[in-house]
């Protein structure tokens, strides 16, 4: 039973600490691209597979649409 409780407390962690890195995604994409943000669900892994390899507004541009699509 203490073994449980270790690994649902453990859970429970990692489970504050992405919502945590989520909303801090979410603040600095709405200072860069406010725009952009609103159209993205950051709950699924498919939209923060780009951000994590485009970081700046310049990157992303140079991605473009068609890339950001793909």
């Amino acid at each position: 039973m203490h073994e449980l409780r270790l690994f649902t407390a453990r859970r429970a962690a990692l489970v504050c600490d992405r919502t945590r890195a989520i909303n801090r995604l979410h603040s600095l994409l709405t200072d860069i691209f406010p725009d952009f943000e609103p159209a993205l669900d950051l709950g699924n892994h498919g939209p923060l597979v780009p951000l994590t390899g485009y970081q700046t507004p310049a990157a992303t541009r140079r991605l473009g649409v068609n890339g950001l699509e793909q």
